[in-house]
């Protein structure tokens, strides 16, 4: 396995982090690799790397690309056929990979499997994940965090899914992933930079191939939420890429008919509203249209590629 560990100025959080990924990996029978993606950062995180943590393996990026270019360029450089995405701010469990990584060996291995992600801001597991359709767009549900999907929501029942061990999309924070699906794929799309639902959108790409995302419980990581977005990025400004980057997936990925209908008929409302009170909608949408083309060419590989259609996907994970 390969694990790939993304990082911003984050030495602190390494520093808390990697100790518990390093003993984990030291536990697991078939060992394998940790790659950590130095992402433009103007700190000293490379150099202490490359001194002091030797086991691990440092990708230096020349400049800053955001999530989705950090993860592609590590798992680039894996020499596993299984990747392990993590995110600099989980501290994992001593034996969480066997879990993890079981079901690789199985009859019909899936696309993807996440652990347990203990999030240690709101609680819960937030690694289960479901969503609804409604006024236009698709939202995100988190049930364990009471229906959060950017406001707060009603507390949400279980659905079908989860009986079978099957989640909506694997996290990007903690997932391990056959690359060779991956590769497949073309990674997480750079259409999202800096961050947000890049990891929703491969995972919508990847079901709409039939393929599936288990969820394990029994392997378990804990999440500092938002360590690094936090504290770099203005909370407004932050709000506007994730308005953005929704619109762009629903773009790109939503090609059934009534779905695109169902967003047109209700986009001048919202924008509409966006006018009185609503402003990061409005600057996402601005910044979804600069990026419209791009979203378009992926809609045309994603309905030629497409096994299943998204209300098949909706009806499924629908909270």
């Amino acid at each position: 396995m390969s694990i790939i560990i993304p990082t911003w100025n984050g030495r602190a959080l390494l520093e808390r982090n990697l100790p518990s990924v390093r003993a984990a990996l030291a536990a697991h029978p078939a060992g394998g690799e940790v790659i950590v993606v130095d992402d433009g950062g103007d700190d000293d995180s490379a150099a202490w790397i490359k001194a002091t943590q030797t086991w691990a393996r440092c990708v230096e990026r020349a400049a800053n690309g955001g999530f989705a270019a950090a993860i592609n360029d590590g798992v680039a450089a894996a020499r596993h056929d299984l990747v392990l995405l993590l995110n600099n701010d989980m501290r994992v469990e001593p034996a969480f990979l066997a879990a993890l990584t079981a079901p690789f060996s199985g009859a019909a291995p899936p696309f993807a499997v996440v652990p347990r992600i203990i999030n240690r801001t709101y609680g819960g597991d937030e690694a289960i994940s479901a969503c609804r359709f409604r006024f236009g767009l698709l939202e995100t549900i988190f049930p364990e965090r009471k229906g959060r999907s950017g406001d707060a929501g009603a507390t949400v029942a279980p659905i079908a899914a989860w009986a079978t061990g099957e989640v909506l999309f694997a996290c990007g924070g903690a997932a391990a992933i056959d690359r060779r699906r991956w590769l497949e794929l073309g990674g997480l799309d750079p259409l999202f930079a800096p961050f947000y639902w890049e990891d929703v959108d491969l995972s919508w790409r990847a079901r709409k191939r039939g393929w599936t995302i288990l969820h394990v419980p029994s392997s378990v990581v804990h999440h500092e939420h938002a360590a690094t977005i936090g504290a770099r990025f203005d909370a407004a400004d932050v709000r506007v890429i994730f308005e953005r980057n929704r619109l762009l997936f629903q773009w790109k990925n939503l090609t059934s008919a009534r779905l695109t209908a169902s967003l047109l008929a209700w986009l001048p409302l919202r924008l509409a509203r966006a006018l009185y009170g609503r402003p990061d909608f409005l600057r996402g949408f601005l910044g979804a249209v600069r990026r419209l083309p791009a979203a378009l060419a992926g809609r045309r590989r994603e309905r030629a590629a497409q096994r299943l259609r998204d209300e098949a996907i909706l009806e499924r994970f629908r909270a």
